[in-house]
């Protein structure tokens, strides 16, 4: 259950003058610490999706945010860099990001499967600015995301572990600022979403369940819905749109 931060401390059945959200304030206002980052940069990205936030954060997923567009769930791991960090620094970070293949796993399994990149789309999130004086991950004006279908990565990275923020723009990710984020998001997965319907088989009215097939998996190309769950004895194939 998700809690507000006003849930007080207790010893002994009382209130010791603290609560939640003194813990949250004094463990986690550095956002700059790159533990932390991670996390924040997962929030960002769901906000910027419109995912419900209502629900506290899984951590044992095998990506971090799921997406629901139009009967679709997306999966989308989140990874985070910055050119500054907490600590004292003589020069700014390279940025490198851990895209490495994993193992599902879930509570009631444990790890099955083999080894590979559990999501749809990547998103990388890059706090940008350099001066440390301005730094603030709070305004998101200072960072950049890009935007990377999973299948890229596979292509051309294989079971590569780690990329560079520069090998990484040498596969051409869709550079967006916070606005922009959620349309990048469903152009990357656009295949997934995508709907084409060229035929519909018309059976009695009495059979009125919709069957619908992937985009491409006739000859044509097209994509073929039965209507009614009778299949298609007796149906007449009409052509439209």
């Amino acid at each position: 259950m998700r809690k507000t931060g006003d849930e007080p401390i207790l010893w002994k059945g009382k209130e010791t003058g603290f609560c939640l959200r003194d813990f949250w304030s004094w463990s986690y206002s550095d956002l700059l610490d790159n533990t932390l980052r991670g996390c924040y940069s997962e929030f960002i990205v769901a906000a910027a999706l419109g995912i419900d936030l209502s629900e506290p954060r899984a951590n044992w997923e095998p990506w971090d945010l799921t997406l629901y567009e139009e009967a679709n769930a997306i999966h989308i791991e989140v990874k985070s860099g910055s050119y500054l960090q907490a600590w004292k620094q003589n020069h700014p970070s390279t940025i490198r990001f851990g895209i490495q293949p994993t193992i599902c796993w879930s509570p009631t399994n444990g790890y099955t499967g083999e080894p590979h990149r559990q999501s749809d789309v990547y998103v990388f999130c890059v706090f940008a600015e350099q001066d440390a004086a301005k730094a603030d991950p709070m305004k998101l004006d200072s960072w950049e995301f890009y935007v990377l279908p999973t299948k890229e990565l596979d292509k051309h990275c294989g079971v590569q572990r780690t990329i560079s923020l520069n090998a990484l723009l040498r596969l051409s990710p869709q550079k967006v600022d916070f606005a922009d984020l959620k349309s990048a998001v469903l152009q990357s997965v656009r295949q997934k979403l995508s709907v084409s319907i060229r035929f519909i088989f018309v059976l009695p009215l009495h059979h009125r369940l919709a069957v619908v097939q992937p985009a491409g998996e006739n000859p044509l190309g097209e994509q073929a819905v039965l209507v009614g769950a009778g299949g298609l004895q007796g149906c007449k194939r009409r052509r439209f749109g």
